[in-house]
């Protein structure tokens, strides 16, 4: 995945500890993480996250970023 992410807007649904997103984040423009479960995204903020990267709490069927935003899902 990070691989496909060089330069890209990413998207990371089911973030979960943020893992993931900060992997991403080394090669990505952007990243942004959601997780329908508040304690995961307050976990994945403890550890601070790269500039590039931000996770939030929200349903992955209705992420709150309009059509188009992300050049690749995961």
């Amino acid at each position: 995945m990070a691989e496909r992410a060089e330069d890209k807007i990413v998207i990371d649904c089911a973030s979960g500890d943020g893992t993931c997103t900060r992997t991403v984040a080394r090669r990505a423009r952007e990243v942004a993480g959601f997780d329908v479960s508040e304690e995961a995204v307050a976990g994945a903020s403890m550890t601070p996250l790269p500039e590039n990267a931000r996770v939030t709490v929200a349903s992955g069927e209705a992420l709150p970023v309009p059509d188009g935003f992300a050049d690749l899902y995961a």
